[in-house]
């Protein structure tokens, strides 16, 4: 009885949010295309690119990794925004 408490303690439990990072790039570079964009946000929630552009909102508590001095080569499927 009591395990069974417990299961369905632990399935009631949301499971936390993902992770929100945030990375400004200086510039980004989509190798898939060859071009690149100046001042880039590229929004990660969990291990998922949600967002990418110049304007993309930060979330309060996201953490930001502030890489606005170099330039970042984007790998698999980020296609940013102009």
């Amino acid at each position: 009885m009591l395990a069974a408490l417990l299961l369905a303690a632990a399935a009631a439990t949301p499971a936390p949010p993902p992770q929100v990072t945030a990375i400004k790039a200086g510039r980004l570079i989509d190798p898939s295309t060859g071009s690149s964009s100046a001042n880039q946000i590229i929004l990660v929630e969990g291990t998922k690119f949600k967002e990418v552009g110049p304007k993309v909102a930060i979330a309060a508590g996201a953490e930001v990794i502030d890489l606005s001095h170099l330039t970042v080569l984007a790998a698999g499927r980020c296609q940013p925004r102009r």
